[in-house]
């Protein structure tokens, strides 16, 4: 503690000075004087200052007070990037007919309908907070005034040109752009997202006051895009980061479906390759890397097995380190991670739960599959290791029975372990038994990049792994539904010597 240690190096240093007095000459005060006399800050008296009556003390001595000396060696104060926003002639809005709406935090230049534009200066103060909140207060300014930022709302792209306010470098910008303390976006025709992206380029104006501040570039959008995902709850109270729960509350954000139509197409890109995205990718597309970004920001924040290691990287956001503490925090269990995000992507939906749809791991080591074992597989948790590893090759046969009820409304859905064929998810009927193998990261490499090898099985069936690694089982359902579900499966698992079943 600051305080403590500071208090403790003073009375060293008054120790040491009276040590040396009282070797001096014995017309020198007594130690007991120079303790009444003291002032409540130390004097150091070093070689230079000592008086002729006191040339007698050792040498020794008197390096020792130069050692000794106090040094203010606190750090030069931190101070945010001055403030660099234009300076608007009232007249010049007046004749462009462009209004100012303006808060704590934002001041707004818009010719969009008031009772649009109103809205936005006040839901810029909020998310400030949380960004507060989450982040630290940004570094005072020089001249000791608030932080605020200006926006900039067009819905006349030529009106903003003519008055100066938009300036010709950005106006070729498709939704937003940020520079400094300011933002310009174009208005957009769902009140969802024209909210949204003021959110979005609000953070990144607080992000870049930060002095030195160097994450890379996919964490920046992606970060930006997790505190424009927003919704209002039942009491009207604004919540900033969260899962879309809906399509219908978030109309034009589109990023979940464009997750979905990357992974049919063959295009999901893994955990390292949304960190590698950088600016050639982002301007060669101004959808997909910003879906990617925020998935993987929203997956790692809220995942219970991340969300502490990719909340410890806001420390990290100044100088180099950023890359270098990600790695050392994720890299034990990368192979886990790409897994999980793996099925994250293929089973993406809004209202997706984290919670529920984690997988369900132990830190006992993998065993070979004996000749028979047991095991019970609940219905509201995601994909379930059985302590278990199947080699390349290995085949195993599976025999379930149990029940389980997956929704209670507006009647209870029982299903058995081959499922519902009223409704599918996945690909595969609700309440269905399915398998999976975790693959052995040796079986991972450029001609396949899967992590997961899922396999149907139903009430019985007999499987052959084509890959080595650690054999799961879920309960099949929507990524959204799950964790209404309740009751269990209960499986048997034999070892098959035939190995002539095709995987």
């Amino acid at each position: 503690m600051g305080v403590p240690e500071l208090s403790r190096r003073r009375n060293r240093v008054v120790f040491i000075a009276l040590a040396m007095v009282s070797v001096g000459c014995s017309d020198s005060p007594s130690p007991h004087e120079l303790i009444r006399s003291a002032p409540e800050t130390a004097v150091v008296t070093t070689r230079s200052s000592v008086s002729k009556d006191n040339e007698t003390a050792s040498n020794e001595g008197a390096e020792t007070l130069e050692s000794d000396e106090i040094v203010d060696s606190r750090p030069e104060p931190v101070f945010r990037p001055d403030d660099d926003r234009r300076f608007v002639d009232p007249q010049v809005l007046q004749n462009a007919d462009i209004d100012v709406y303006e808060s704590k935090r934002l001041r707004l230049y818009t010719d969009v309908d008031a009772n649009i534009a109103r809205n936005i200066p006040p839901l810029i103060d909020l998310v400030y907070e949380r960004l507060v909140e989450d982040f630290g207060p940004l570094p005072p300014a020089r001249d000791e005034k608030e932080f605020q930022i200006s926006g900039y709302l067009i819905a006349e792209r030529d009106r903003f040109l003519a008055s100066g306010l938009l300036p010709e470098e950005f106006a070729g910008f498709q939704h937003g752009q940020h520079f400094g303390q300011e933002f310009w976006m174009y208005d957009q025709e769902l009140d969802y997202y024209r909210r949204h992206l003021a959110i979005h380029e609000a953070t990144h104006c607080f992000m870049m006051r930060v002095p030195g501040i160097h994450p890379p570039l996919w964490y920046l959008e992606g970060i930006a895009d997790f505190y424009g995902t927003h919704r209002f709850n039942e009491r009207g109270h604004v919540e900033f980061g969260v899962m879309p729960d809906s399509p219908e509350e978030f109309l034009g954000f589109g990023r979940i479906d464009m997750i979905r139509e990357e992974v049919e197409a063959g295009k999901r890109l893994s955990v390292v390759e949304v960190s590698e995205l950088g600016e050639v990718e982002f301007s060669k597309s101004r959808s997909t890397p910003y879906a990617w970004s925020w998935a993987l920001c929203k997956f790692l924040d809220s995942h219970p097995r991340y969300q502490k290691r990719f909340r410890l990287l806001r420390d990290h956001l100044v100088g180099p380190d950023f890359v270098r503490i990600a790695d050392q925090q994720f890299a034990p269990d990368l192979w886990l991670l790409e897994a999980e995000w793996e099925e994250f992507c293929r089973t993406i939906d809004f209202g997706w739960e984290f919670e529920t749809n984690a997988f369900v791991m132990s830190d006992e080591a993998p065993v070979d599959l004996p000749e028979r074992a047991t095991f019970s597989i609940a219905a509201n948790q995601g994909w379930t290791w059985t302590g278990y590893r199947l080699q390349a090759g290995e085949t195993v046969h599976v025999t379930a029975e149990g029940q389980a009820v997956l929704n209670t409304t507006p009647v209870d859905w029982v299903s058995e372990p081959q499922g519902i064929t009223i409704e599918y998810a996945n690909g595969f009927p609700v309440g269905r038994l399915m398998a999976a193998v975790l693959i052995d990261p040796a079986y991972v490499d450029e001609t396949n990049r899967q992590r997961m090898e899922v396999i149907d099985i139903g009430s019985s069936r007999t499987i052959k792994s084509e890959f080595g690694g650690l054999l799961m089982f879920q309960v099949n359902d929507f990524g959204n539904n799950r964790s209404n579900n309740v009751g269990e499966y209960n499986l048997i698992l034999e070892a098959v010597e035939d190995s002539s079943v095709t995987p």
